[in-house]
C-alpha cells in the first residue's frame, strides 16, 4: 500500500470531509499515529512557543511514478507547514516557492533545495503590516518576476510585491461584500493580469 498522506484526525470528521468535498475515494484516520510512528514523522514539535507532540511535515520530491526521489528534511527546523509549493513559470533557474502557512513566512529556495536564496515575513510572528502575514496560502507570479499572496486564512487580503520583495499593493477586509475576503486561500492571474481570489468560506471567487 503507498502512502501518500497522513492524518490523525478522527475517522468521523474525515468522513464528514469527503461527504462535504464529494470526494471519490477513502480518507483513512491514523487516530493512535502508528502509521505516523512507522514512516517517522510523528514527535515532539514546537509551534508559536509551546511544545506538544504531532506530526512533523516534510516536502517530497517524487517523478511521474509516484517514486520518492528526495526529501526536504533539511529544513524541518525552518518550515512549519508548506501549505503550498510553486515554481515561477518566468523563473529559467526554476527556484521553488513556499508558503508557510503557520511559519508566517513566503521562502525561496534553489531548486534542488539546497540554499535558501530569499524570505518574506517573521517566523511565527503575525502582523497586518507589509512585513508580515497571518496564515498565508497561496502564491501566484506574473512574467516581470513580481508576485500576488493570498493572505490568507486570517488576514483577509490580496498582497502584491516585486520580483525583489518590495511591497506593492493590497486590498481586502474581512466580510462578504464586494473586495471583502472571508479566507483568500488561492490567487491566479489570467493573460491579461486580471487576478482571480478564491474567497474560500464565502463560497465564491473574485476578479
Amino acid at each position: 500500500v503507498e502512502v501518500l498522506g497522513i492524518s490523525t484526525d478522527k475517522p468521523e470528521k474525515l468522513s464528514r470531509f469527503a461527504e462535504k468535498e464529494l470526494l471519490n475515494f477513502t480518507l483513512l484516520s491514523d487516530e493512535d499515529h502508528q502509521v505516523c510512528e512507522a514512516f517517522g514523522v510523528w514527535g515532539e514539535k514546537s509551534f508559536m512557543g509551546k511544545t506538544y507532540d504531532g506530526i512533523h511535515r516534510i516536502s517530497f520530491l517524487l517523478d511521474g511514478n509516484g517514486k520518492v526521489l528526495e526529501d526536504w528534511a533539511q529544513w524541518n527546523d525552518l518550515i512549519v507547514t508548506a501549505h503550498s509549493l510553486h515554481i515561477s513559470p518566468y523563473d529559467p533557474q526554476r527556484h521553488l516557492w513556499v508558503v508557510d502557512r503557520d511559519g508566517q513566512q513566503i521562502l525561496k529556495f534553489t531548486n534542488d533545495g539546497k540554499k535558501l536564496v530569499f524570505k518574506l515575513g517573521e517566523r511565527n510572528v503575525t502582523g497586518t503590516d507589509h512585513g508580515h502575514f497571518n496564515k498565508p496560502a497561496n502564491m501566484v507570479f506574473l512574467p516581470d518576476g513580481s508576485f500576488y499572496i493570498a493572505d490568507g486564512y486570517v488576514n483577509s487580503r490580496v498582497i502584491k510585491f516585486d520580483k525583489d520583495g518590495k511591497f506593492q499593493l493590497e486590498w481586502g477586509t474581512k466580510g462578504s461584500g464586494p473586495g471583502q475576503f472571508n479566507l483568500v486561500h488561492s490567487v491566479a492571474v489570467d493573460a491579461n493580469h486580471r487576478v482571480y481570489a478564491s474567497d474560500r468560506n464565502n463560497n465564491r471567487v473574485q476578479v
